[in-house]
């Protein structure tokens, strides 16, 4: 009978333990939990970031995410994230795609330094990391030193906690974005649950050729993400 007890204890999950917190005047609330082995950067009350050893990664959005870009991009060589957080993505296409380029751009500065500290983004080779709104970025790149057509590799992942920007469904937004984009490349909106995806697929048509949507479900976020891939 102790035995018994001692097995069920031990495949009891342990409870996420806080082991930092602040506020931000742009993100509001900032959470790190570790459990176990895996860490998870909380943003307003949403999940925005794991480190590597975080439970069925591959499964999860950004693993999806590289999953699908590597079928679609072989080799690329450069790559634009609009949204770092704590740098999942780009520690994932880092390891995926040795040696590729890659531009991170994040809103808020404590988000970054909580990601240098708790999720490794300084060690994250070939990463620049650009503070500043990426909305800006978009429609004035040369003023950030970036050039037309440069990546083949576009993730567009812009929330403030769970919100969504009305920018990210005005035509002229995409517009910039395609312009970013190198010849052969392909272009990823991740969008979560509440968005009404017809009419952003339709938005988006005005602007790309070709458009798959990819349904990423998950037990931690049981209505899931849509990847929406645009050539």
């Amino acid at each position: 009978m102790l035995g018994r007890s001692l097995s069920k204890r031990r495949l009891v999950r342990r409870a996420p333990k806080l082991i930092y917190s602040t506020t931000s005047s742009l993100s509001g609330k900032i959470s790190v939990w570790q459990q176990g082995k895996e860490r998870i950067l909380e943003v307003g009350g949403y999940t925005q970031s794991v480190n590597m050893e975080a439970k069925d990664l591959e499964k999860r959005v950004w693993g999806r995410m590289v999953e699908e870009l590597a079928k679609s991009v072989a080799n690329p060589e450069s790559a634009l994230i609009l949204g770092l957080s704590g740098g999942t993505e780009a520690q994932l296409l880092a390891e995926r795609f040795p040696g590729i380029i890659i531009d991170g751009v994040e809103l808020d500065p404590v988000v970054v330094e909580v990601g240098e500290r708790y999720f490794g983004l300084k060690e994250i080779p070939n990463l620049q990391v650009i503070i500043t709104d990426a909305y800006k970025l978009v429609k004035k790149p040369k003023s950030y030193d970036l050039q037309a057509t440069a990546y083949l590799i576009i993730i567009v992942d812009l929330y403030l906690g769970g919100g969504w920007s009305s920018e990210l469904e005005d035509i002229k937004f995409h517009r910039k974005v395609k312009n970013l984009l190198a010849q052969g490349g392909i272009v990823v909106f991740n969008c979560v649950s509440g968005l009404d995806r017809k009419r952003f697929r339709t938005t988006l048509a005005k602007v790309f050729a070709k458009i798959e949507e990819v349904g990423v479900r998950y037990k931690s976020l049981p209505f899931g993400n849509t990847l929406f891939l645009c050539r």
